[in-house]
């Protein structure tokens, strides 16, 4: 082929909205559209129960429904379900994977933490938002502001200066409460104030403390 006319034709090929173009982002887009008709369920699909619990229990149950379904297969007998799970932002209830409610009443017996009389089921087209999941964002970070929770400083607002992640903790800076009438009291003269008051917040001088 000419040089001239090879141009031409890797121009033509390659020019805006050719087939033979792709980008990066468009192998994106169609995986996420992969994704998400991966988890939209189908007529086919089992039913997803929202079955109520002990507040505070709701993975204890679920455990127990699966290791009861573990034990009983064991013996030879299998329970009609087919999964359990518990959200942690989900209080109060359990979420179980059958096909009949009345598996779901059989396999609850005995299981004082569920309450099998109050199911119902979750609408399909709300399954994949139940089964997404969910970011956990940390939003504490170095030079953000936060309020005390407890102690002296409670209420309190202060600003993060470091943050130790594998500690879990986090440095900050406030302005002081410090007593200087009970630091007088305590290392020679001045009358303390009642034990239980607090001291206002207010910046001090280096030679308020000598």
């Amino acid at each position: 082929v000419p040089p001239k006319d090879f141009d031409k034709m890797m121009e033509e090929r390659y020019k805006d909205g050719s087939n033979f173009v792709r980008y990066g982002e468009d192998d994106f887009e169609n995986k996420r559209a992969i994704d998400r008709n991966n988890i939209i369920p189908s007529a086919r699909d089992p039913t997803i129960w929202k079955v109520k619990c002990m507040v505070g229990r709701e993975r204890n149950s679920a455990f127990c429904l699966m290791q009861k379904y573990v034990d009983l297969k064991s013996l030879g007998t299998k329970l009609q379900i087919i999964s359990a799970f518990a959200l942690d932002h989900i209080k109060g209830c359990i979420y179980i994977e059958a096909d009949k409610q009345f598996d779901i009443i059989e396999a609850c017996k005995g299981l004082t933490t569920i309450y099998s009389s109050r199911i119902a089921t979750v609408p399909k087209n709300e399954v994949s938002h139940l089964l997404s999941s969910r970011i956990t964002r940390n939003e504490v970070s170095e030079g953000s502001w936060a309020h005390v929770k407890n102690g002296k400083y409670k209420g309190d607002l202060a600003q993060i200066v470091a943050v130790n992640d594998a500690r879990k903790r986090a440095t900050v800076k406030l302005i002081p409460r410090i007593d200087l009438q009970a630091m007088t009291a305590k290392f020679g003269g001045g009358v303390s104030l009642k034990k239980n008051s607090t001291p206002a917040p207010r910046l001090i001088s280096t030679s308020e403390l000598e």
